[in-house]
């Protein structure tokens, strides 16, 4: 076929792939509209690339007539795609909402008024949930904070402990799943009569798996669920209710400064409504001010969405030293992609198949972005640096508070990460702030299974990442002014941070 071709060439041009000018989506040459936005193609002015090459001038005039209709159309519904995507957004991020349900308040009660309709909660329970809130609000205090660290440094401990032999100390030997050597031969001891049974046993001490196979955030760490009035569009402020958690209770050189100067000295966390306020002070006194613009200047009495950059500019207000640095997950090959796409369609269409009685289910999702590797290992160089040496006294721990991870939509905060001591892969451990805190408790402390806490490499699929991480101290006022700037700082420069 080859030399048939260079004899014969054929009469018309060969095309070539087209690149969306509102997604910038590569379109297969054919394609009238774009596949990812559903756009119109944008056509050229020439008249040899539009194929009008060879005609006479009137016909190519009118084709260029009607040309310029079709590209007044195509202008005319891309400032609608614009405006349709501009109100999405705005109502996405809080900006237009409802006057009847835009803030806090009356977000709770819309909703504690929803259960009790539905026959989910008694009357009387609702007047309990909506006097509790009443009362947190006059206080200004959240009472809802669980301190977690205790709990999911047993719970790592037990889950990476050496198999075969290990040493416990006494109160442990009788707990359910122990793992012992009884002269060389490696038992599973039982709660009753476990002190009896372990008479002449052999327990050796093993190396310690912190740092090696599980790293984790320092001790006063704390976790903050949304409720009635924040369910939505509160994560953001409870994961500054956590890295202010942590700052309040940091067992540290630094935890009394941290106490003077978080929320005016008061020593206590505060609830969503006040973090508002706060917020609103910070933009007021100029910390990010193109943040502060983006919200309209307020986001107090509103439900209006907060990343890692407003949690940076708040706890810079009060002298703390927070940063932000961004992580970009690789995107696949577009070739790639429409090969995993196809690959799960037909999945799906197999799966249906062999089931036709059943509801017809979708093909999965493909992610367009390679799991965020740089991240992963950031966050575990980070806490892997900062790890407690054995016996040290509080005043001389390293500084190793959590860190808000902001992806688009959420954001959750990282207290620790987990290594795979034979692939070497990295699982984040994460708080999230739309996990019930009891369930969570259960899970840590109970079972000790830490599936609500662990999100493995394969998650972290988002095109883009912004962690806030905390140098240690407190900045004095030149260096308070100079925090006003929010500047992103590399990776590298956020792991070379002071240990303490």
């Amino acid at each position: 076929f080859g030399s048939s071709c260079a004899k014969n060439p054929p009469a018309t041009v060969a095309m070539v792939n087209w690149s969306c000018d509102h997604c910038t989506f590569l379109n297969d040459s054919h394609a009238d509209d774009c596949a990812m936005c559903g756009l119109p193609r944008a056509l050229e002015a020439s008249g040899d690339a539009l194929g009008f090459a060879g005609t006479d001038v009137t016909r190519q005039d009118e084709g260029l007539s009607n040309i310029g209709a079709e590209l007044a159309q195509s202008d005319s519904a891309r400032t609608g795609d614009v405006d349709a995507e501009t109100a999405r957004l705005r109502r996405r991020y809080g900006l237009d909402s409802d006057p009847s349900d835009s803030s806090y308040e009356q977000q709770f009660a819309k909703r504690l008024a929803a259960q009790v309709s539905r026959g989910r909660m008694a009357p009387e329970q609702a007047e309990e949930h909506a006097a509790l809130m009443q009362a947190q609000l006059a206080a200004g205090e959240d009472s809802t904070a669980v301190p977690m660290t205790e709990h999911l440094e047993t719970a790592l401990e037990w889950l990476h402990r050496p198999r075969g032999s290990q040493r416990l100390p006494p109160e442990e030997l009788s707990s359910p799943g122990v793992d012992c050597e009884v002269e060389g031969t490696s038992t599973e001891l039982s709660t009753a009569g476990s002190r009896d049974s372990v008479a002449g046993a052999t327990l050796v001490q093993d190396k310690p798996s912190r740092g090696s196979t599980w790293v984790l955030c320092g001790s006063g760490a704390v976790h903050c669920h949304g409720d009635f009035g924040d369910s939505g569009w509160g994560c953001g402020y409870r994961n500054m209710q956590m890295l202010s958690g942590f700052l309040l209770g940091c067992p540290t050189s630094h935890s009394e400064s941290y106490r003077a100067a978080l929320f005016s000295g008061s020593g206590v966390l505060p609830t969503v409504p006040v973090l508002q306020q706060w917020l609103d002070r910070a933009w007021a006194d100029g910390f990010d001010v193109v943040g502060a613009s983006q919200l309209e200047g307020s986001v107090a009495h509103s439900k209006k969405l907060v990343g890692a950059m407003d949690c940076a500019a708040l706890l810079r207000f009060f002298g703390v030293r927070a940063h932000v640095c961004s992580f970009k997950a690789p995107s696949v090959e577009p070739v790639e992609l429409e090969r995993r796409r196809q690959q799960a369609a037909l999945e799906a269409f197999s799966n249906n198949a062999q089931h036709p009685g059943r509801k017809p289910r979708q093909a999965r999702w493909v992610p367009p972005c390679e799991p965020c590797t740089e991240l992963a290992d950031f966050c575990w160089n980070y806490f892997a640096a900062r790890q407690p040496c054995e016996g040290a006294a509080h005043a001389s721990l390293p500084f190793c508070p959590p860190l808000y991870l902001q992806h688009e939509g959420h954001s959750r905060t990282v207290v620790g990460a987990e290594r795979d001591a034979r692939t070497g892969e990295i699982t984040l451990l994460l708080f999230d702030p739309s996990t019930d805190t009891a369930a969570l408790l259960v899970d840590v402390r109970d079972h000790r299974k830490l599936r609500k806490l662990r999100r493995s490499l394969e998650t972290l699929r988002q095109p883009r990442y912004q962690l806030c991480v905390i140098a240690p101290g407190i900045a004095a006022t030149e260096e308070r002014e100079q925090l006003k700037a929010m500047l992103e700082v590399p990776p590298a420069e956020a792991l070379a941070f002071p240990l303490a």
